[in-house]
């Protein structure tokens, strides 16, 4: 058998990042279902400058069973992320938006960052958190 050389020192696990300000990069935007089987988009954001954790944030799809007020919250985190990635929409007549999601994966931003704890089959594990800052004028 061959050996071969490689540099798994390199290959250290991300952390999770401290609380704070960061550049972001979204790495991939997909549309993909959830584990209750409703359409939803998933946006995979990376730290340009640090080796931190990847961070996943989801999109959920509206629904005939929504609320107007979930409606109103699920439209509202969508707007957000996409004026704080200034990634174009263009507004339809009736209120409704549409937007090209190739023109997301690579778009950056100065976002907020935060640390949660989420229960996972191993126990508790830290998470990194996405928070989006209200559009002006909302």
């Amino acid at each position: 058998m061959a050996m071969i050389r490689v540099p798994l020192s390199k290959g250290a696990e991300a952390t999770v990042a401290p609380d704070g300000e960061y550049e972001l990069v979204v790495r991939k935007f997909e549309s993909t279902t959830s584990k209750a089987g409703n359409a939803m988009l998933v946006a995979t954001l990376g730290f340009t400058q640090e080796n931190y954790e990847l961070i996943r944030h989801n999109f959920n799809a509206v629904l005939s069973t929504d609320t107007d007020n979930i409606v109103q919250m699920k439209m509202r985190e969508l707007n957000r992320f996409l004026n704080l990635f200034e990634i174009a929409f263009e507004t339809e007549e009736d209120g409704s938006a549409s937007f090209d999601t190739d023109d997301v994966s690579g778009a950056t931003a100065v976002c907020r960052v935060t640390v949660a704890s989420i229960d996972t089959a191993n126990g508790p594990r830290d998470v990194n958190r996405l928070r989006l800052p209200r559009v002006r004028g909302e």
